[in-house]
């Protein structure tokens, strides 16, 4: 129902219900109403003391406000253009009660296709986007999450990964602030922060699976550049990296120390002695000190965050491919933003480029959330993986900030093919005239039918015609998206769901674990955090072959917890290698869940 209709209805109801109940409490009080008018004046006069005519007056009230509640909740589809006719074609807004039915009808359907292909299928409960359940069948379209700070991007992603925590699913988390590691994390999860004394070892050579690894690798490690004379240098930057990863490998020596002190410390000569009879010797002939120069600038900016990673046996390659490994959380914190950046590049584009050297394996659930997706850089696989990662069970979801950042980190090309990865939106308050205006581009247009009346005025007399206009018009204008308030927002799935605006409830999910714990480096003055008494930190999932002085300052045991709900249903949330046992009872998985779902 359009706006106007509901107000006209609310109107309606509003006036016919208390006369209804006026009328029947004076039949019931057997008060006469004529003759008339002298009667009825008379029976009005009496309402305030006729108990009955007065509790059916106020019965009648009382209908008509829950009908007007019901109208305006389940009625209004929210749409507030102008009224029309008929709706035609094109992007259509539609109550949001009545899109959940749709979206749970469909995975009615989804669940039983699942049972008719494997009988011990058991049905899927949804992704919740706040009330709003996903369809089953859409999860792999990847999902993008548009909002300006504070209108709700967090509280939406952490009602996502709640859900995928309650269906045992896996994920690959980007954190900033390690705030989703510590409403969500558990036994047998893995960190990966150079700077938390949690986190998992991991070299570069760990990746290593093949000889066509190296190129890919040094891909991950220097991405593309949206300007072409930058990008030729990474290039021929690239090329070096990997021919010196496949020396080293070969040579029997892949450490990543050796590495980086290769390539950033020594002078071109000792480079070009150890590149000999390799692809890259041309690079480093005489008389080429610029090009060694450019080339050693480029792997200053991108090797050289290797040296911050300790050395340890986590492989990204084998979490992808382990389908008991627990979750993986890459967080850092703001002030650790420019030293880690080319890692977590390098980290994602990894899982990526991995998840598509899987068989193709539709049944496994595999989960991407890119917290601040404008802000990792440009990355090599990340595309591919967005419009081929389904078959493999892949599903994204991104967030995104700023049109314009995306724009200049990608490209404005690269930027639209970007978006064309994604096919549900949630859309929250906007920023700015741009941002709103994509995000109403992306909302879509509509052709509905309206009834113009033209009047005309003349000597003769006037008179008037209706003429019938359809044009496109914008679904959602971009300042109804500025004006949004914070948790309120557009939700737009694949195929044919119409378009249904939300409101996303902010959910207190208690700490489980402290966000980062700072490694002790000798430099750090800040005080570490202090434990959870009662939850905790969740140890990482994945052994290290370390440095005495960060084995001390990691758990000594790691926790593997399996995935699988049928297999393992009872996983411990609270224990832990360290500290002492709490005491609280151990509490299962499902507990948990439960626990959450009758809090709130």
């Amino acid at each position: 129902m359009q706006r106007h209709e509901v107000e006209n209805a609310t109107m309606a109801f509003g006036v016919a219900l208390p006369m209804a109940g006026w009328w029947s409490g004076a039949y019931l009080g057997n008060v006469p109403l004529s003759p008339f008018p002298r009667a009825l004046t008379e029976a009005l006069n009496l309402t305030p003391h006729h108990p009955i005519i007065m509790g059916g007056l106020l019965a009648g009230l009382a209908a008509a406000a829950g009908v007007a509640y019901l109208l305006h909740e389940y009625g209004d589809d929210k749409f507030r253009g102008a009224p029309y006719r008929r709706w035609m074609r094109g992007s259509r807004m539609a109550n949001w009660h009545a899109v959940r039915r749709q979206v749970l009808a469909a995975n009615r359907l989804e669940n039983n296709r699942r049972r008719k292909a494997n009988r011990e299928a058991k049905p899927l409960p949804p992704i919740m986007v706040g009330r709003m359940p996903m369809p089953l069948h859409l999860e792999n379209r990847n999902t993008l999450i548009c909002a300006s700070v504070g209108a709700g991007k967090s509280v939406a992603m952490e009602a996502m990964i709640f859900s995928a925590v309650r269906r045992r699913d896996r994920m690959a988390v980007i954190d900033p602030n390690g705030t989703f590691f510590s409403k969500f994390s558990f036994p047998g999860d893995t960190i990966l922060n150079p700077f938390d004394k949690r986190s998992a070892g991991w070299t570069i050579f760990n990746e290593i699976q093949g000889v066509h690894d190296f190129s890919r690798m040094a891909k991950s490690v220097i991405p593309p550049q949206v300007d072409p004379n930058d990008e030729q240098w990474c290039a021929y930057t690239r090329d070096v990296l990997a021919d010196t990863m496949r020396k080293l490998h070969e040579t029997g020596n892949p450490d990543q120390e050796t590495l980086v002190n290769l390539l950033v410390r020594e002078d071109g000569d000792v480079i070009r002695a150890f590149l000999a009879n390799t692809d890259s010797q041309g690079y480093f002939r005489e008389n080429a000190e610029k090009a060694i120069a450019s080339i050693q600038f480029m792997m200053n900016k991108y090797v050289r965050p290797l040296r911050f990673m300790t050395r340890g046996q986590f492989s990204l390659h084998k979490w992808v491919h382990d389908p008991k490994a627990g979750n993986l959380f890459i967080t850092w914190r703001e002030d650790m933003r420019a030293a880690q950046r080319p890692l977590v590049a390098t980290w994602i584009d990894t899982i990526c480029a991995t998840i598509l050297s899987n068989e193709p394996m539709t049944d496994t659930r595999l989960w991407l959330f890119l917290d601040e997706l404008e802000s990792l850089g440009k990355l090599e696989s990340f595309v591919p993986a967005a419009t081929k990662g389904r078959k493999h069970g892949l599903r994204i979801v991104g967030s995104i900030q700023d049109w314009a950042q995306l724009d200049e980190t990608y490209g404005k090309d690269s930027a639209k093919t970007l978006l064309a990865c994604f096919r549900n939106y949630l859309i929250f308050g906007a920023s700015n005239a741009l941002n709103a205006d994509k995000a109403s581009e992306i909302l879509g247009k509509q052709h509905v039918e309206r009834i113009n009346v033209t009047q005309t005025v003349g000597k003769g007399g006037g008179g008037s015609r209706q003429l019938v206009a359809s044009q496109p018009e914008p679904v959602v204008m971009d300042s109804e998206i500025s004006n949004l308030k914070d948790l309120d927002g557009y939700v737009m799935f694949a195929e044919d769901f119409p378009i249904a605006k939300i409101h996303v409830a902010y959910r207190e999910y208690p700490r489980r674990a402290n966000p980062i714990e700072i490694l002790d480096d000798g430099l750090s003055n800040s005080k570490p955090e202090p434990d959870m008494s009662s939850t905790p930190s969740a140890p990482t999932g994945a052994d290290a072959t370390e440095p005495p002085r960060r084995r001390k300052a990691r758990t000594a045991a790691r926790s593997s917890r399996p995935r699988d709900a049928e297999s393992n249903p009872t996983l411990d949330l609270f224990s832990s290698a360290d500290g002492p046992e709490p005491s609280a009872p151990p509490m299962d998985i499902s507990d948990w869940v439960a626990q959450e779902e009758t809090r709130t």
